[in-house]
């Protein structure tokens, strides 16, 4: 009901669903075979989990099993047992291909630890191009929704009959003039760990949220416990 169910209702039954030949094939194989599976498999940890397939192609797991499938890849730990994680595609960008996942992570570390820096320097106005100059390399930045003027107003704005102008406040030019630099907005951050048996903060911090009912709270730091 799960899978194949959903991937009738989607129109998908031909490629996803079920196990069959032909089919994309992703799998999920967890630790252990002698409980109820659906009880098993919500009581799994990550610990547990022994072998990702997504397409068939194996992303992560342990090592012998990666091993044993050609998928030699980047060692980690996960809650102190040791997995491997394979990320190499055909098509993936070069750029993003060329980078481990402790690059990465290291990366995002840095950066988010320098939030009111970055936020400065992209402040700072950029000198106009030179004709002819050669292009610069390729880089990769944040895009973060409605931070730049996209042309488009909530509403219309029609021209004024009292001559010259648009109807309505200039809302965006009004609040542009108000508003603090985004580098005195921004706050250093702390990248969360990569799996929620590794990060003491995970359920300590739901227990703040207001909008998770108390038993919710209560069974989830039982099933993590």
């Amino acid at each position: 009901m799960a899978t194949r169910t959903g991937a009738r209702i989607l129109g998908w039954g031909a490629s996803v669903g079920t196990h069959e030949p032909g089919k994309r094939a992703d799998l999920l194989v967890v630790k252990g075979t002698a409980a109820d599976p659906y009880d098993q498999l919500i009581r799994a940890k990550e610990r547990d989990i022994s072998l990702v397939l997504i397409n068939g192609i194996p992303r992560f797991g342990r090592k012998p099993l990666m091993t044993a499938l050609n998928a030699s890849g980047e060692n980690l730990t996960i809650d102190g047992e040791a997995r491997t994680v394979f990320l190499k595609q055909d098509t993936q960008d070069p750029l993003v291909g060329a980078i481990k996942l402790s690059q990465a992570a290291d990366a995002l570390e840095d950066a988010l630890s320098r939030l009111p820096a970055l936020a400065k320097e992209l402040e700072k106005p950029k000198p106009v191009s030179a004709i002819g100059r050669a292009r610069a390399p390729t880089t990769w930045q944040l895009a973060l929704d409605e931070l730049e003027d996209t042309g488009l107003d909530l509403r219309p704005r029609l021209p004024s009959r009292r001559g010259g102008g648009l109807t309505g406040p200039t809302r965006r030019l009004a609040a542009a003039a108000v508003a603090k630099p985004l580098s005195q907005i921004l706050q250093p951050l702390k990248l969360d760990p990569l799996t929620v048996a590794d990060d003491p903060d995970f359920l300590p911090s739901l227990a703040t949220q207001k909008n998770l009912p108390q038993f919710v709270k209560d069974g989830l730091l039982a099933l993590y416990a």
